[in-house]
């Protein structure tokens, strides 16, 4: 379908997508000064829902946005998006930028009304051979992680570094980039978070890294301890560490749990799906319904 035939959410409307007029004074147009939040629905159902809303208001919080719009708002706009544009499972996004003012520079006013804009999509299908065969990954020094002063991430409108390494990564035939310092410790992908199987030791990067802090990877964590009784070890790792792994596998709302095959020229778990990584997809999925909101 078409985006202009979509109906989208905008500032308290419902409204053909072709239709919406972003003002160019909109500061998120401006600066990427906004946030944003993706989710998914199965059976018009959104996955790990309360988890999403709060994350964006923390975002909202923390960038001094002032987002009114409450936790049943959003999800009845939800609902009715999904109702008028006649979808069930579906991919949600929701954008809060700090909205539009008439003075321009880094400054605004404390008056300022946000900017909410939410769109659906269909979910985008995963094949099923990226499951069956893995994924490849590269790695990428960043000089996001290359601070002394690391906080949690905000999922922010300002993702030009994320743009460009995911670029490059599908440039090079992968389906992401890992993140690294100068001293090769891997924090995250562009738009996933990682764990390694190595020596039978689970690692993932800690929040305290200054990570995004994944929903599904939060869900994971759980499943594995939980489910699996397995310990998981928050703990930074390196580079050469992922290279040395039994098992990589990623998580995002979308992928759910997707095993990596290939890290740069390095072929992982004899270039198949790990056996822990399929324990951990199967119980994943076998357990969604209990996450669905």
């Amino acid at each position: 379908m078409n985006s202009s035939y979509y109906i989208a959410y905008y500032n308290g409307k419902y409204v053909p997508e072709s239709d919406i007029t972003l003002s160019p004074n909109d500061r998120g147009f401006l600066y990427g000064d906004g946030i944003f939040e993706t989710m998914r629905t199965v059976g018009r159902r959104v996955i790990s829902y309360k988890a999403h809303y709060e994350r964006l208001l923390d975002g909202c919080q923390r960038s001094e946005i002032k987002l009114s719009t409450s936790l049943s708002d959003i999800r009845n706009i939800i609902d009715d998006l999904l109702i008028k544009n006649k979808l069930s499972d579906a991919y949600v996004r929701v954008t809060v930028t700090r909205g539009s003012g008439d003075q321009f520079g880094f400054g605004y006013s404390k008056d300022i009304k946000p900017t909410l804009l939410t769109v659906v999509r269909p979910s985008k299908i995963i094949p099923d051979s990226f499951y069956e065969k893995g994924v490849k990954i590269d790695f990428q020094f960043s000089s996001l992680f290359n601070s002394h002063e690391k906080t949690g991430k905000t999922k922010s409108l300002s993702a030009q570094s994320y743009v460009l390494a995911k670029q490059k990564a599908l440039d090079k035939q992968c389906y992401d980039m890992m993140l690294m310092d100068a001293f090769e410790t891997v924090y995250e992908g562009t738009a996933s978070n990682i764990f390694i199987i190595k020596n039978g030791m689970l690692l993932t990067p800690p929040l305290e890294a200054g990570i995004l802090a994944g929903t599904t990877r939060a869900r994971v964590i759980e499943i594995i301890s939980q489910k699996l009784n397995l310990p998981v070890a928050q703990t930074t790792f390196s580079k050469s560490d992922a290279l040395q792994a039994n098992e990589i596998f990623l998580t995002n709302t979308n992928i759910q749990v997707l095993p990596v095959t290939q890290a740069e020229k390095t072929t992982i778990s004899d270039g198949k799906m790990g056996g822990l990584t399929e324990n951990i997809l199967h119980t994943f999925r076998q357990s969604l319904i209990e996450i669905l909101e």
